[in-house]
């Protein structure tokens, strides 16, 4: 059995769904809920085949594009060291705590 690699192409492609189903809910909100998801999806799938057709080299390229900003971030990361990262991350977890406390969020 092959796997399934999810490339950035569907993320843009459930974006697109996601905008198209709720600009549909916003013209008509009565329209029969099947057929906006019907809708949605098909529209994304024109995405994927269209997008395959006109840039075959896309996937290769964001994916390309995730793998270098991945070894960015992981190597500045590593090169920070956890004293310059955990005091604002303790700082946001207690301001988070305290908005909930007051119930602000």
């Amino acid at each position: 059995m092959d796997q399934l690699n999810f490339t950035p192409q569907y993320g843009i492609s459930l974006i697109i769904v996601i905008i198209v189903i709720s600009i549909i809910l916003k013209t008509s909100p009565q329209m029969n809920i099947l057929l906006i998801i019907l809708i949605g999806l098909l529209v994304g799938y024109l995405y994927l085949v269209i997008s395959n057709y006109l840039f075959p080299g896309l996937v290769q390229t964001l994916m390309n594009v995730k793998e270098f900003s991945t070894y960015m971030v992981l190597n500045r990361f590593d090169t920070i060291g956890y004293f310059s990262i955990w005091p604002p991350i303790l700082i946001v977890l207690v301001l988070f705590i305290i908005l909930l406390i007051n119930r602000k969020i």
